[in-house]
């Protein structure tokens, strides 16, 4: 009954960035008949090659938002990789935590999950 969608409107090739705050708009849409709770998004890079092994956590932002039925909604994260693992593959997942209304029913969605190669930002000198 929900959909999710994320846009990382800074990188619209996919390409993301280390060493800089990376902001990513993540939709939530209801199309179930009770309201949902959107209570958590949270991220984190895993090691490309077996994604239960951690690299860098990313702060847990709660949102504790209602998203009524046939209503669409959108949060914005932020998340930092850390400048040294530019131009290193990893696996980046960004999880979206929710509840039914009617229910104590905890339910979680990978709103990207792939692996990703970090780029290294060239800003050139000030």
């Amino acid at each position: 009954d929900v959909d999710t969608t994320i846009l990382f409107p800074k990188y619209p090739d996919g390409e993301i960035g280390a060493g800089k705050p990376i902001k990513c708009l993540i939709g939530f849409r209801n199309r179930g008949k009770t309201d949902f709770h959107v209570d958590y998004i949270t991220a984190s890079l895993r090691y490309p090659h077996d994604y239960s092994y951690y690299i860098q956590n990313f702060t847990t932002v709660r949102y504790d938002r209602a998203v009524e039925p046939a209503t669409d909604a959108s949060f914005n994260y932020v998340f930092y990789p850390h400048e040294s693992f530019g131009a290193r593959p990893f696996g980046v997942v960004i999880l979206v935590d929710y509840h039914g209304s009617d229910t104590d029913e905890l339910y979680q969605d990978a709103v990207f999950n792939r692996t990703v190669t970090l780029v290294e930002l060239d800003e050139g000198l000030d």
